[in-house]
């Protein structure tokens, strides 16, 4: 690794050392994980090698999967989310903020959120397939249920932490309570919504995958559920990282997206 000296005489690194840092990690992680499938420190019957698995993922890009390629599968899963996120995200808000605004509402539908925000998304899965169909709604409806309870949450908790004195100087300067929520308490808020926002893309990401091994026609988890029928492990290795990598670079692309909104505040996601 390389050094730069500093004005102050101390040691810094360069900056392509700290990028490539997470290349040399997942270099030694595929070495590790082919040199223990080679010595048979896991089960080649069932766990694919990273030779396999590579192969598989070229097979994904390069020939269809159930007359539509990857990409395809990827763009269907992607629609599903996003979908399911965006609703979860206007309702999550509206909902948090109402119930940290009007007391006799937070009295009313508390204890009903708290018991359904404990049902796991996919328990919502054989009902929304008999009453929807494996369709487009049932898999957006999935993702929405998985997403909105953090982004409720957060909304409903970064209201409630907002100084006092915010809301004493809007009502001397004559604000309604109305324009308090909009102009005060909401912006004063941003970093916990969008904390909020980023563990439901999470979740709903979660629940889409989980939606598709169930009912869907298309979709990574339905090429992870397929490929389990047809016994082919390393293509449902393949689909697992595809899964994880989109996930990963979704919340970096939010975490980008989010700093400029966030730093006003002195911190960011």
């Amino acid at each position: 690794m390389s050094y730069l000296v500093s004005l102050n005489g101390s040691f810094t690194t360069r900056p392509y050392s700290v990028i490539a840092r997470p290349f040399i990690t997942v270099a030694v992680v595929l070495l590790a994980w082919q040199l223990a499938w080679t010595f048979k420190l896991i089960p080649n019957n069932g766990f694919p090698s990273v030779v396999q698995t590579i192969g598989a993922f070229w097979d994904l890009l390069t020939t269809p999967f159930a007359k539509k390629t990857l990409i395809a599968h990827i763009g269907d899963s992607m629609l599903r989310w996003s979908l399911g996120v965006a609703l979860a995200v206007m309702v999550g808000i509206c909902f948090g903020a109402c119930l940290a605004w009007f007391p006799r509402f937070r009295l009313l539908t508390q204890p009903i959120f708290e018991f359904v925000r404990y049902l796991p998304p996919l328990a919502w899965a054989p009902l929304a397939l008999i009453i929807l169909g494996p369709s487009l709604k049932a898999e957006i409806f999935i993702v929405f249920v998985g997403a909105l309870p953090p982004v409720i949450i957060n909304t409903w908790i970064g209201l409630t932490n907002v100084d006092s004195m915010l809301f004493d100087a809007g009502r001397t300067l004559g604000a309604t309570s109305r324009r308090i929520l909009l102009t005060i308490a909401l912006p004063a808020a941003t970093l916990n919504i969008l904390t909020g926002i980023r563990v439901a893309i999470a979740n709903g990401w979660a629940a889409l995958i989980g939606s598709e091994l169930i009912g869907a026609q298309s979709g990574l988890g339905f090429i992870i559920i397929n490929s389990q029928t047809a016994a082919r492990p390393a293509h449902i290795l393949a689909g697992m990282l595809i899964i994880g990598a989109i996930g990963m670079s979704i919340d970096f692309m939010f975490r980008k997206l989010t700093r400029r909104a966030t730093h006003w505040q002195g911190t960011s996601l």
